[in-house]
Protein backbone atom coordinates (compact mmCIF):
# COMPACT_ATOMS: atom_id res chain seq x y z
CA UNK A 1 0.00 0.00 0.00
CA UNK A 2 1.24 3.41 -1.00
CA UNK A 3 0.87 6.42 1.03
CA UNK A 4 -0.32 9.38 -0.63
CA UNK A 5 2.46 11.56 0.46
CA UNK A 6 4.77 8.92 -1.04
CA UNK A 7 2.84 9.57 -4.51
CA UNK A 8 2.93 13.17 -4.24
CA UNK A 9 7.02 13.46 -3.58
CA UNK A 10 8.02 12.64 -7.27
CA UNK A 11 6.13 15.18 -8.75
CA UNK A 12 6.89 17.80 -6.53
CA UNK A 13 10.61 17.23 -7.15
CA UNK A 14 9.62 17.64 -10.79
CA UNK A 15 7.80 20.76 -10.18
CA UNK A 16 11.08 21.86 -8.04
CA UNK A 17 13.47 21.21 -10.98
CA UNK A 18 10.85 22.92 -13.11
CA UNK A 19 11.13 26.02 -10.82
CA UNK A 20 15.19 26.24 -10.83
CA UNK A 21 15.41 25.46 -14.57
CA UNK A 22 12.76 28.75 -14.94
CA UNK A 23 14.60 30.98 -12.09
CA UNK A 24 18.02 30.60 -13.79
CA UNK A 25 16.26 30.71 -17.83
CA UNK A 26 14.53 33.87 -16.66
CA UNK A 27 16.81 36.70 -17.40
CA UNK A 28 18.26 35.15 -20.34
CA UNK A 29 14.66 35.09 -21.72
CA UNK A 30 14.13 38.82 -20.51
CA UNK A 31 16.94 39.78 -22.15
CA UNK A 32 15.77 38.33 -25.62
CA UNK A 33 12.80 40.29 -25.45
CA UNK A 34 14.49 43.62 -24.22
CA UNK A 35 16.41 42.73 -27.55
CA UNK A 36 13.85 41.82 -29.78
CA UNK A 37 10.91 44.28 -28.97
CA UNK A 38 12.66 47.34 -31.00
CA UNK A 39 13.08 45.36 -34.01
CA UNK A 40 9.60 44.08 -33.85
CA UNK A 41 8.23 47.64 -33.64
CA UNK A 42 10.65 48.66 -36.33
CA UNK A 43 9.33 45.93 -38.70
CA UNK A 44 5.68 46.80 -37.72
CA UNK A 45 6.27 50.17 -39.11
CA UNK A 46 7.83 48.90 -42.34
CA UNK A 47 5.30 46.80 -42.89
CA UNK A 48 2.80 49.71 -42.66
CA UNK A 49 4.92 51.96 -44.98
CA UNK A 50 5.91 49.54 -47.33
CA UNK A 51 1.42 48.48 -47.71
CA UNK A 52 1.25 52.62 -47.91
CA UNK A 53 3.76 53.15 -50.49
CA UNK A 54 2.48 49.67 -52.46
CA UNK A 55 -0.43 51.81 -53.79
CA UNK A 56 1.78 54.35 -55.52
CA UNK A 57 3.25 52.92 -58.63
CA UNK A 58 6.30 53.82 -59.29
CA UNK A 59 6.80 53.92 -55.56
CA UNK A 60 6.20 50.12 -56.33
CA UNK A 61 9.04 49.33 -58.29
CA UNK A 62 11.70 50.97 -56.14
CA UNK A 63 9.93 49.29 -52.83
CA UNK A 64 10.67 45.43 -54.49
CA UNK A 65 14.23 46.11 -55.60
CA UNK A 66 14.67 47.85 -52.22
CA UNK A 67 12.97 44.73 -51.02
CA UNK A 68 15.49 42.23 -52.58
CA UNK A 69 18.51 44.55 -51.73
CA UNK A 70 17.26 44.24 -47.77
CA UNK A 71 16.42 40.73 -48.09
CA UNK A 72 20.30 40.16 -49.54
CA UNK A 73 21.84 41.62 -46.66
CA UNK A 74 19.86 40.10 -44.36
CA UNK A 75 20.60 36.51 -45.14
CA UNK A 76 23.77 36.33 -43.98
CA UNK A 77 22.97 37.66 -40.26
CA UNK A 78 19.73 35.09 -40.56
CA UNK A 79 22.53 32.45 -41.20
CA UNK A 80 24.94 33.41 -38.54
CA UNK A 81 21.88 33.17 -36.22
CA UNK A 82 20.55 29.91 -36.81
CA UNK A 83 24.30 28.94 -36.45
CA UNK A 84 24.73 30.42 -33.13
CA UNK A 85 21.27 29.23 -31.65
CA UNK A 86 20.14 25.90 -33.11
CA UNK A 87 23.03 24.02 -31.08
CA UNK A 88 21.58 25.11 -28.15
CA UNK A 89 17.92 24.86 -29.00
CA UNK A 90 19.15 21.08 -30.22
CA UNK A 91 20.72 20.70 -26.21
CA UNK A 92 17.08 21.84 -25.12
CA UNK A 93 15.44 19.82 -26.61
CA UNK A 94 17.58 16.76 -26.09
CA UNK A 95 17.79 17.11 -22.75
CA UNK A 96 13.78 17.52 -22.61
CA UNK A 97 12.81 14.34 -24.19
CA UNK A 98 15.31 12.68 -22.20
CA UNK A 99 14.09 14.33 -18.99
CA UNK A 100 10.52 13.01 -19.84
CA UNK A 101 12.26 9.63 -20.66
CA UNK A 102 13.81 9.59 -17.21
CA UNK A 103 10.40 10.76 -15.38
CA UNK A 104 8.30 7.99 -17.52
CA UNK A 105 8.87 5.08 -14.67
CA UNK A 106 7.78 7.48 -11.98
CA UNK A 107 4.87 8.05 -14.25
CA UNK A 108 4.00 4.92 -14.80
CA UNK A 109 4.25 3.97 -11.33
CA UNK A 110 2.29 6.70 -9.99
CA UNK A 111 -0.69 5.85 -12.33
CA UNK A 112 -0.26 2.08 -11.09
CA UNK A 113 -0.66 2.76 -7.72
CA UNK A 114 -4.13 5.02 -8.60
CA UNK A 115 -5.40 2.50 -10.22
Amino acid sequence: MVLPAAAEAPAAAVSALKNIILFFAAPFIGLAYIVAVPFVGLGFLAVLAARAAAKIDGVRTVGLVLKHCVMAIAVPFVGLTCMVFLPFIGLAMLTWVAGRAMLEPVRNKELRHRI
